[in-house]
């Protein structure tokens, strides 16, 4: 039997049935997913993958009374 890759006879070493070891380590090498930045959901500044934590500062709240409820009941 051959490699659908690259037509080489495969051994019984190859672990899949229809692609030489070679050709596999090849495929998963271009087929893993690039990296990609994250967006801070408070101030929607883009960051490195990399980094863990954004600098921006806590949103301000300020209440005009005796309670912090946000509802008012």
């Amino acid at each position: 039997m051959k490699c659908i890759s690259c037509g080489n006879e495969l051994t019984t070493g190859d672990v899949d049935r229809f692609m030489c070891n070679s050709c596999k380590n090849l495929k998963e090498a271009f087929s893993k997913p690039s990296l990609y930045g994250w967006i801070c959901p408070r101030c929607g500044r883009v960051h490195s993958p990399f980094s863990t934590h954004c600098d921006c500062p806590p949103p301000l709240m300020t209440y005009s009374g005796t309670t912090t409820d946000i509802l008012n009941k």
